[in-house]
Order: structure tokens, then sequence, then C-alpha cells
């Protein structure tokens, strides 16, 4: 949902506390695919895999990583 995926950026930008990076999450271009409902988490600054490599497992449980999509919306 947009409540939880909006929960996760704010908790992640929480425990990174990086001021050159930016954490938020937008609607997916598929909102649903096979009755799940998909958002994206975006990381925007100098280098975002650095910020991914800080993340715990328990961090990007459900999550997947794309570093530079072909599209971002």
């Amino acid at each position: 949902t947009m409540e939880a995926a909006q929960r996760k950026a704010a908790t992640l930008k929480k425990q990174l506390d990086d001021k050159t990076h930016q954490i938020f999450s937008a609607p997916a271009l598929f909102a649903k695919t096979r009755d799940q409902y998909q958002w994206n988490l975006l990381i925007q600054g100098p280098n975002p895999k650095d910020v991914v490599k800080k993340l715990s497992a328990a961090d990007l449980a459900g999550v997947r990583i794309d570093v530079d999509p072909l599209v971002s919306i």
C-alpha cells in the first residue's frame, strides 16, 4: 500500500542519517501485478549504491533492488 511504502521510506531515511541522499516512495508503473501492489522506493544522490550497502537484510526484506533503472517514475 501507499502508506506502507511511505513508512518504509521514512524508516530507511532515519536509519541512514544521510544528508546527501533523498529516499522517497513513488507508485510503480504497473501498480498491481499478480494480485500484489507494487511501489518504488527511490534513492537519489551522488552514490545510491553506497546507501544500499548500509542497509541490513531486515531493512531489505521484501525489497527488490534495481540500481540505475532505465525507467523511473
